[in-house]
């Protein structure tokens, strides 16, 4: 592992630690590779927003040494890597892109990462986010705009989008991400690398931000799980974060022959894109033609609008709670009567504000309708493969609001909250999901390649029938700029 960034690309984690645990490479090589490639291309891309070069290199040194005292090593010894900057790592500044929390430097890391560190992981610094990892994009008030390493005019995504683009360009081994509306798997999709979103409850949360500093609640909804270079490295790093392969059922999947695949492009329920439409099809029947059988017709029983409808209100109850009061109240005054067939991001923002504990309850019952209809669909279908987002990386947004934003879809013009319309069945469902970068790639206003994924979700439990769909069908390609 050269110290060039222009020299051999980094291997992916379980190859990396390989080199490691056989001498073939020292941690503080290693470390000092990383870093590195964070000094040539970080400048340009603003990943990396908090980095300790002279702490990762003293855990390096002292990992060296340990290993030379001989003994059995740790699945992740000597790996570099960053950590979303949502979750706290103790003695490291962690501020959620939130100037409230600009100079917070917590005394504990997150449960999450106390488990990587555990596990050998050096982590070296911090990747960007929204504040508070409310958006689609990485760009916050406290460290600027993140740009995406295969065109540096559209965003590498978000919540995890500084995450992405340091996995993609090499300048992290793997990555520590969280979702709550895609942002593991959206940013995987836009960066060409692998995401999974775990089984909800899989994976510790405490120590994210948000909720507050010191809050040892955690969302609903939200989950924590990796990013990565190979579908391996989601299987290696997924024992950790869980726990060990005793919480993870063993994959079934091992081969396209006699799988059951469903397949959910644009069926009303939302836009799909030409190229992503494209992209997921030639996935599809490529799995046919190796023996699996696909449909695009099947569907889990629910009305994929009213799923969306009550996952949405669901969400924007869990943002506005802990909102100003005053600020909740004036959401939760505005008009949310709209069309029941398709209520507009406003109107479920409304409702969302305007949810008491009583009204709380009574969706989280439609929630548990919804995931016995996803089981029984996972009865009769072993995977389900649909877009992690209707269009490849967009332009960065020059709107400041949210909700007053739009997307070009082949020239037509879609709510920007839409982007969680991809992201929502597998996470209000509870089920895994992977991203899998395929090796087919759109075309940026400025002529740039700009990589296409595919979303892989399998039932509850089946994280490693995901990944193990992902390694069948993905492959990683660096960006330009790194390899």
């Amino acid at each position: 592992m050269p110290g060039s960034h222009k020299s051999e690309f980094p291997a992916d984690a379980t190859a990396l630690c390989k080199r490691i645990a056989a001498g073939d490479i020292g941690v503080r090589e290693a470390v000092t590779a990383t870093l590195a490639r964070i000094d040539a291309l970080n400048p340009a891309l603003n990943a990396v927003v908090t980095l300790e070069q002279e702490r990762a290199l003293a855990e390096a040194d002292k990992a060296d040494a340990a290993r030379a005292g001989g003994g059995d090593l740790p699945p992740l010894f000597g790996l570099p890597v960053t950590i979303k900057d949502a979750f706290e790592v103790a003695g490291m500044r962690s501020t959620a892109g939130a100037p409230a929390h600009a100079d917070h430097v917590p005394e504990r890391s997150a449960d999450a990462v106390e488990r990587l560190t555990k596990a050998g992981a050096i982590v070296i610094g911090k990747t960007n986010v929204p504040p508070y990892s409310a958006d689609f994009i990485a760009d916050n008030p406290v460290f600027g705009r993140t740009a995406n390493p295969w065109d540096s005019e559209v965003t590498p995504g978000g919540s995890s989008g500084g995450a992405a683009a340091a996995v993609a360009t090499g300048m992290s081994a793997f990555e520590l991400g969280s979702d709550i509306g895609g942002s593991i798997r959206i940013p995987s999709h836009f960066c060409g690398i692998f995401g999974l979103k775990p089984t909800r409850g899989l994976v510790a949360l405490r120590g994210h931000i948000p909720p507050a500093p010191g809050d040892t609640d955690t969302a609903d909804l939200a989950v924590a799980g990796p990013l990565a270079r190979s579908a391996r490295d989601l299987d290696l790093l997924i024992d950790v974060l869980s726990g060990g392969a005793q919480h993870l059922a063993p994959a079934r999947i091992a081969s396209p022959k006699g799988l059951r695949v469903a397949v959910w492009l644009d069926d009303g329920y939302a836009p799909v894109g030409g190229a992503i439409g494209e992209a997921i099809t030639t996935v599809a029947d490529g799995l046919r033609a190796e023996g699996a059988r696909v449909s695009f017709d099947a569907r889990p029983d629910f009305d994929a609008q009213d799923m969306f409808a009550t996952y949405a209100t669901m969400l924007h109850h869990i943002v506005c709670i802990d909102l100003p009061p005053e600020r909740r109240a004036a959401i939760a005054a505005r008009d949310h009567q709209a069309d029941e067939s398709r209520p507009t991001h406003d109107a479920l923002q409304a409702r969302g504000a305007a949810l008491g504990r009583e009204g709380y309850d009574a969706l989280q019952r439609r929630r548990h309708g919804f995931a016995r209809a996803w089981a029984d669909f996972f009865t009769r279908w072993d995977a389900l493969l649909c877009p992690a987002a209707p269009l490849a990386a967009f332009p960065h947004p020059t709107e400041p609001v949210f909700l007053k934003r739009t997307l070009d879809v082949d020239g037509a013009p879609v709510p920007y909250a839409d982007l969680m319309r991809w992201s929502a069945p597998a996470l209000f469902g509870g089920m895994p999901a992977t991203v899998a970068p395929i090796g087919q790639f759109a075309t940026s206003a400025s002529g740039a390649r700009l990589p296409l994924g595919v979303q892989i979700v399998t039932g509850h439990g089946r994280d490693r029938d995901a990944i193990a769909l992902a390694g069948i069908i993905g492959a990683f390609t660096p960006p330009p700029v790194a390899a």
